[in-house]
């Protein structure tokens, strides 16, 4: 059993993926929920929660390591734990961020070693039987589940009784397994026979009183059979796989008894004609079963402690206490028999002698036993019992042995038994020719081959040599030499060197071949399902085909006809900066085929394809393995394929096969044309970044150069507020920073976001010139667009203006909100490929909406080609059991896209972030706020001049009040208006909330109720889940949706009134919060945000005040920035806005 990975990775920058090391006490598997604390970085706060809440799901155990699913809220996480004997190794798929457990793992053991003890894992362990039952399948096998690995006969045993489902599982006393728990009795093994006759034994099991000092059984209790074993006793695991192949030893040794009756002893001359005939008689089918049942119990017997013969009775009797005079002591030997001949000449005869091995030792004093149907040699002087390997060894042995060993053949007789019994005997048997008086010949091979035929149920594959002159001999058949008399004996001596090495060729071509031991046989075989369903064939006759092995019968099989036509491929590769250029020519029985064809086949038709004259042909399966993940990430060209510079690593393993017929000197050419890839390494940020960047953002700027420094694109997909922004903001300053670069990157992004992305770059990067290239008049800046290093433009404008920004060259292509080119039919997309630049970013929180299809359309924009064609890429994603496609596609996403949960850099967040989002209204929506916003000036004016300042101020908070409804919609306060585009808010707040509802749980506070009234509409049109709350919910109400929001996963979002929600709430469920209209009471909008930020809140929470540009909105905003008094004085109450602002302050907002 293969142990998993035996060490944890370094914890510095540890991810929750990656191996955990966690020691068990001092005691063997013993691990308290202290222990696990200790590895954790949370535990006070995570050991005080209850953890009745989640189902631990078990997935599978394999090669020691126990696999594991749970929920935690949306989250379906992975658990994997590997057992070993000092320590465990813990890895969770949720990768976040910590140098310990993560808070998935630490529940998860807690849970286990609380529910079910500290020595749980202890159940885990057992890689010897179970080893041992994996390697006798169809008599016992071991089932495993969250309770531990329990051991049962096989259903093919039919009724067996085992007394307990759960096996005691050895604790601190590794001895446990070998002595079982008996109330009385110690627990052997008896191999029956009846008195006198001694045909096949059974194997039955007994009970007895063992001597005082352990030594011997003093006396027996009863003798049972292995299928109805006493319920009192507790078996070890290894007598419960006894007892199970005592059960079907018994059923075939009875029917055996029933059609034989008879002594098997035969001639030596019965023998060789019973053994080289086609096929086995009932009989010898019989005791061939029987026999492999015996090669399965022998290695077990050698293990327990009592085993004996016993011999009484006229039958077979259970259940009754066995006499101790019948018994004769039974010791398995673990040494293996062997038969060898010599043969001699003495005068007018020829002695064939006899040599039993133990091993390679010749035994001199032996007994077979049973003494009438024997499959065991006594060996007198060790007292072990050897079991023979196969019939034919046996049977020979008991032949020769009542002759004394030795056969003596007389000179007129010796060329019939030459033909009839010495050939095969020296075909099968090491030989030893002493004196015979004969020449010795060294046989010259002249052909190595495969002879593949059918025979029941399997398709067998036999290695032959070819000798010249019709002499063909299986390598697998034991002999060195033989012997031919014609006028004068002859000994030809076999090349078993060469034939070594064919069989070892052959032994090679198919995993299940490896465990053969070809004993019986002089072939290897597979089931014919192995053969017709896995497809593996064409690659073991390309394996022969390259090392000129010819293959002889597969032309009479019909079911694989089509097999006989292998496709011959050859490559080339050339290189064009980036890319790959590599030609495929393949053809069969001299037809060409294109790589048209080729690729459809490998791709689509499990390497099967049609010739131009109608005949069917495969591909090796070899080469579908090496060429599929190739031809799936590249495009096809006419001569074969382009790959890009980056799939290198695949061409390495193609590489590998540069001893194949078509790539020589491939893998050298590779390495000359393959670019070198620079790593990831820690950057400086520069000095003139005027920001502090957290350790996650540090890191995806280091993430960022990368990618520079090797010329690839890439996607940065960090949660929506985690400074994705700030990330790229700063790889410009470094770019720029020096005055290297002479072309000006180009920036676009939805409208919405534009005055956004101009004030961070003003706040963060000031020293670099940022042009906005949007407008009416924005084509009188295009002749001087090279002025500026970073050019800021939407999406919009890029697709009116293609014909201009089409000719300009860029460094940078950067696309905020990159899920908006998801479709690549769109215009959108097809206009924002065709510019130019180096290097192409896309900033996206969601890179995949829908589909597959979204994160292939962006990472066909940044990288154009990396993934191959959306076919093939489909193909990967959907087919799982192409493990190595799969697997490499993954690492390929790995290397060009970088995304951060929320969750994942929680330690570097602080606890509460509040953010300003600006909204640019709309031509229909800006006209309105104009006309309103002129129409309440003029009249302030007015009112100045003639009432005074507080009747002006009176009427100027009407009109604030009209504006702040029109920043939100216009038909607040018109309802007559019809509404040609959404509101820039609505818009906006919608397309975030589609990011982040799901994953997380939003909080929507307004002034409003009616703009409260319009996004619960587009919540509905959307279907997204809501609660909702204003001054008009009862209090019965208020604590169904409070209880609807905090528990029902279906429901994302949260609409509140700011007046009605803005106290006497906890809804810690939310982790993002917005405030569509913020206004004059900053302490009322704090104690809004503060619903989710409560004692309770584990999860850091983002805090968005929605602003529409160019408004009285922002110009509050910046009241507020520069005079705190005022915000003092607005918290209060509205007299202090009354009271704060100045004539000219009202003015200002209006203007």
């Amino acid at each position: 059993m293969k142990n998993p990975v035996l060490k944890a990775e370094p914890h510095m920058h540890r991810t929750a993926d990656m191996h955990y090391l966690i020691p068990f006490d001092d005691q063997d598997f013993t691990l308290t929920e202290e222990i696990i604390d200790s590895h954790h970085v949370f535990n006070s706060s995570v050991r005080s929660n209850k953890l009745s809440y989640f189902d631990i799901t078990f997935v599978g155990y394999k090669d020691q390591v126990l696999d594991l699913q749970v929920p935690f809220g949306k989250l379906l996480t992975r658990l994997r734990i590997a057992v070993l004997p000092t320590h465990l190794l813990v890895c969770c798929s949720c990768n976040e961020h910590t140098e310990k457990l993560c808070v998935h793992a630490h529940k998860v053991l807690v849970t286990l070693v609380s529910r079910r003890g500290a020595d749980y894992f202890s159940r885990f362990y057992k890689p010897d039987l179970f080893k041992l039952a994996e390697g006798y399948p169809d008599l016992f096998e071991a089932k495993t589940s969250l309770e531990g690995i329990r051991f049962e006969a096989a259903k093919t045993l039919g009724s067996v009784y085992i007394p307990s489902q759960k096996i005691s599982m050895p604790q601190s006393d590794p001895a446990a397994d070998q002595q079982p728990t008996i109330t009385h009795d110690q627990v052997g093994y008896s191999l029956y026979t009846i008195f006198r006759q001694e045909h096949f034994p059974f194997l039955a099991g007994f009970t007895g009183q063992m001597l005082n000092d352990g030594s011997a059984i003093k006396s027996f209790s009863t003798i049972f059979q292995p299928s109805t074993a006493p319920e009192h006793i507790v078996f070890t695991d290894r007598q419960l796989m006894l007892n199970a192949i005592g059960s079907r030893i018994q059923t075939i040794t009875e029917r055996l008894l029933q059609i034989q009756g008879a002594n098997t002893t035969q001639s030596l001359e019965e023998v060789v004609s019973e053994y080289t005939t086609s096929g086995l008689s009932q009989i010898q089918t019989y005791r061939q079963r029987l026999l492999d049942l015996w090669s399965r119990a022998h290695p077990l017997l050698a293990g327990e402690r009592f085993v004996n013969r016993y011999s009484e009775g006229r039958k077979i009797k259970f259940d009754h206490k066995p006499k101790k005079g019948y018994t004769k002591p039974f010791q398995a030997a673990s040494s293996e028999l062997g038969v060898s001949f010599t043969l001699t000449k003495q005068e007018a005869r020829y002695r064939l002698q006899l040599h039993v091995l133990k091993d390679t030792n010749p035994l001199n004093y032996y007994e077979l036993f049973p003494a009438r149907s024997p499959l065991f040699v006594f060996d007198k002087g060790s007292g072990v019992y050897l079991l023979a390997s196969t019939l034919r060894d046996i049977d020979l042995i008991t032949s020769l042995t009542i002759t004394g060993q030795v056969l003596t053949v007389m000179d007129i007789h010796f060329e019939h038994f030459n033909k009839s019994v010495l050939q095969f005997l020296t075909r099968h048997y090491p030989f030893q020719h002493d004196s015979v008086g004969a020449d010795q010949r060294i046989l010259q091979v002249q052909q190595m081959q495969l002879r593949i035929f059918e025979h029941a149920g399997s398709f067998c594959f036999q290695p032959q040599v070819d000798y010249g002159q019709e002499l063909l001999v299986p390598t697998l058949s034991g002999g060195t030499s033989w012997i031919e008399i014609h006028t004068h004996p002859v000994i030809f001596i076999r090349d078993k060197a060469k034939e070594a090495t064919l069989t070892e060729l052959v032994r090679s071509l198919h995993t299940d071949f490896a465990s053969q031991a070809c004993k019986n046989e002089d072939y290897f075989s597979l089931p014919k399902t192995t053969i017709l369903n896995t497809g593996c064939l064409p690659d073991m006759l390309s394996k022969l085909k390259e090392n000129q092995i010819t293959v002889t019968g597969i032309q009479d099989i019909e079911a694989l006809a089509d097999y006989m036509n292998l496709v011959d491929i050859r490559m080339g590769i050339h290189s064009d900066k980036d890319w790959f250029d590599i030609t495929l020519k393949a053809s069969c029985s001299q037809i060409p085929i294109s790589s048209e064809v080729l690729r459809h086949a490998i791709l689509e038709n499990d390497g099967q394809l049609t010739l131009k004259d109608g005949t069917r042909a495969t591909i090796p399966a070899s080469w579908q393995k090496k060429l599929k993940t190739v031809l799936s990430f590249s495009q096809p060209s006419k001569s074969g394929m382009r790959l890009s510079g980056f799939h290198a690593q695949l061409l390495d393993q193609l590489s590998d096969h540069s001893g194949q017929q078509g790539l020589q000197g491939f893998a050298q050419n590779l390495k000359s044309h393959a670019p070198k890839v620079k790593v990831i390494t820690d950057r400086q940020v520069p000095d003139n970044v005027r920001a502090k960047l957290r350790a996650y953002q540090k890191e995806g700027f280091d993430w960022l150069m990368f990618l520079k420094d090797n010329g690839w694109g890439g996607i940065l997909a960090d949660d929506m507020g985690l400074g994705k922004t700030l990330q790229v903001l700063t790889l410009l300053q470094k770019v720029y920073k020096n005055g290297l670069h002479t072309r000006p990157s180009l920036l676009i992004v939805p409208t919405s976001l534009l005055f956004n992305w101009q004030q961070e770059a003003e706040k963060f990067i000031p020293d670099l010139r940022v042009l906005r290239y949007h407008g009416a008049f924005r084509q009188q800046q295009a002749s001087r667009l090279d002025s500026g290093d970073v050019i800021l433009t939407t999406y919009k404008t890029v697709l009116h203006d293609i014909d201009i920004l089409g000719h300009a060259q860029f460094e940078y292509l950067i696309l905020d909100e990159a899920q908006s080119i998801k479709n690549q039919a769109s215009q959108r997309y097809k206009a924002v490929s065709i510019l130019d630049a180096r290097i192409r970013l896309a900033m996206t929180g969601t890179p995949v909406e829908n589909s597959g299809n979204d994160l292939y359309a962006l990472m066909n924009f940044v990288n154009p080609g990396i993934l191959g064609s959306l076919r093939g890429f489909n193909k990967l994603l959907a087919n799982k059991a192409e493990t190595d496609g799969t697997a490499y596609l993954q690492k390929v996403i790995n290397t060009f896209i970088l995304r951060r949960t929320k969750q994942q850099v929680a330690k570097d967040l602080p606890e509460k972030t509040e953010m300003v989002i600006y909204c640019e209204m709309e031509t229909q929506q800006r006209a309105v706020y104009d006309a309103y916003r002129i129409r309440y000036q003029k009249a302030i004016k007015e009112k100045l001049s003639e009432t005074g300042s507080v009747n002006s101020k009176l009427y100027a908070l009407a009109g604030l009040l009209k504006l702040r409804q029109i920043c939100n919609a216009p038909m607040l306060v018109e309802a007559q208006v019809e509404q040609q585009a959404e509101p820039a808010k609505i818009k906006e707040l919608m397309r975030r909330l589609k990011e982040i509802t799901p994953f997380h749980k939003v909080l929507v506070f307004s002034s409003f109720t009616g703009f409260l009234g319009l996004i619960r509409q587009q919540l509905e049109k959307s279907q997204l889940g809501y609660a909702y709350l204003d001054g008009k919910t009862t209090e019965d109400q208020r604590s169904k949706m409070v209880d609807l929001f905090q528990n029902d996963d279906h429901t994302r979002v949260f609409l509140i009134s700011l007046k009605a929600g803005g106290t006497g709430l906890n809804l810690t469920a939310a982790e993002y919060v917005f405030l569509v209209d913020p206004w004059w009471n900053p302490a009322a909008e704090s104690q809004a945000i503060d619903r989710c930020y409560r004692i309770g809140q584990q999860n850091n929470v983002m805090a968005y005040r929605m602003i529409c540009k160019d408004t009285l909105e922002e110009k509050i905003l910046n009241m507020q920035a520069h005079k705190r008094q005022l915000a003092d004085e607005l918290v209060s109450s509205t007299d202090g806005v009354l009271k704060s602002l100045s004539a000219e302050d009202f003015l200002e907002l209006f203007s």
